[in-house]
């Protein structure tokens, strides 16, 4: 089975050379499940490598015998003979999409994969293996249950395998890989796109539980294995969310009962940005109906429900500085028992990008005629005032935090910051009086 992104989910990882490379990011997280784990690991480069295996010959791939000499043939370790294989592998094969919608998956032998370049998991799995056990590897075509297109968030685990992938043997030690995976995904029309996914590559075991639980729990490569319950209840990590730095700090179970409000609270370093939106039926609702503010090395994502039903509160991370999209980092599913109306306050960038937090008032709408308690913290700033026409109601300042309890008297309210060295307040937040 494929994994499955949308245009604006789609992965984009950060294409490390290996993943001993970003050891400290999957350490912070791990903590959740391994307390003990103690990972250690050297930086790899398969440049070398990758550059032999995208300029292979056509002649060379006439036979899996002819193409697994070529491609281990300048390996110096069984590290670049899997390198080797794994990268032809997911540059060559193209996930069968017709196949599996279809049900119809032609010949899935090592030699009729390598024939029409086109595969469901258990071929790319297959080939694979032959081609391993060809250039003297160790292999184990393993099978099992994955999170994949088909999966929804907090769906059980009744023993029927939906995925195949592969242990390999590297210097006396196994290593998990998913070359499936590593292709590429599915995206919104059902189309294949190829695009490669270094995460899957020689995955820890640690982290590729979270979404492959092998058959055979020999095949989880973990002292204590996990069982099919503790699988199905784990929240739905994306790799993003290890290669980001985050860390499940209130929330551990995939499913998260609510009357209409919940508070996520994850770890993050400084150097990770968030987005974070309710999904219905497939549907992104508006963005008011979340809202992220960051807190203490931490970051807590507020979602409220316009109405009694089951949501997907999905998570978005990337790293600060980095160009490009946002990538789908976890998924929670929300039950609400009834709808809170409105969501919350529209936020400018000079909210978050000074530090705001805002502890009331939280829902988007005010009544007016009512008098609400403002609880603002914006470090740095000199003075916040919220504006409602043409009147100007300061805050109080008390360090970081501007309070004040304010009548709410106009359709629009906005409130606006003034920080050092600027004539002008910056804008902060919009509210609508009802």
């Amino acid at each position: 089975m494929l994994m499955k992104f949308s245009n604006n989910t789609r992965l984009h990882l950060l294409y490390l050379s290996s993943w001993a490379v970003g050891w400290w990011n999957i350490l912070i997280t791990l903590v959740v499940l391994l307390p003990n784990m103690n990972i250690q690991a050297q930086p790899i480069s398969y440049q070398r490598i990758d550059t032999h295996v995208l300029q292979t010959p056509n002649q060379m791939e006439t036979s899996v015998q002819t193409l697994a000499a070529y491609l281990v043939k300048p390996a110096r370790n069984e590290h670049e003979k899997v390198r080797a294989i794994f990268r032809w592998v997911t540059e060559n094969i193209a996930y069968d999409t017709d196949g599996y919608f279809s049900g119809q998956y032609g010949d899935l032998s090592p030699d009729g994969v390598l024939k029409s370049r086109r595969a469901v998991c258990d071929g790319y799995a297959g080939l694979f293996n032959m081609l391993g056990e060809v250039a003297g590897l160790e292999v184990v075509k393993v099978n099992g249950y994955s999170k994949g297109y088909s999966y929804a968030v907090g769906d059980t685990y009744d023993g029927t395998t939906n995925h195949a992938w592969n242990a390999v043997m590297i210097d006396n030690q196994w290593h998990l890989l998913d070359a499936t995976w590593g292709a590429g995904y599915l995206g919104e029309n059902k189309k294949f796109v190829r695009e490669f996914q270094e995460y899957y590559f020689l995955t820890p075991p640690e982290v590729f539980i979270y979404d492959h639980l092998p058959s055979d729990t020999r095949w989880q490569l973990l002292e204590q294995p996990v069982s099919s319950e503790d699988y199905a209840g784990f929240v739905r990590l994306r790799p993003a969310f290890f290669q980001t730095g985050l860390e499940i700090k209130s929330h551990r179970q995939s499913i998260i009962e609510i009357d209409d409000q919940v508070t996520v609270t994850l770890r993050a370093p400084d150097r990770t940005v968030l987005l974070a939106r309710l999904v219905r039926d497939e549907d992104k609702l508006d963005k008011s109906y979340t809202f992220i503010q960051r807190q203490s090395g931490s970051y807590n994502i507020h979602a409220i429900t316009p109405g009694p039903g089951q949501y997907v509160l999905r998570v978005f991370s990337k790293n600060r500085h980095e160009e490009g999209s946002y990538a789908w980092a976890l998924d929670y599913r929300i039950k609400a028992a009834k709808g809170g109306g409105g969501g919350f306050p529209k936020a400018f960038g000079t909210f978050s990008e000074n530090g705001g937090y805002l502890h009331s008032p939280m829902h988007a709408k005010l009544k007016r005629g009512s008098t609400q308690v403002f609880k603002i913290q914006v470090p740095g700033a000199e003075k916040v005032a919220v504006i409602m026409g043409d009147n100007w109601h300061h805050l109080k300042k008390e360090g970081d935090m501007f309070i004040g309890n304010i009548e709410i008297q106009d359709k629009h309210i906005r409130v606006f910051a003034k920080f050092p060295g600027q004539e002008q307040y910056a804008g902060l937040l919009v509210y609508t009086g009802s």
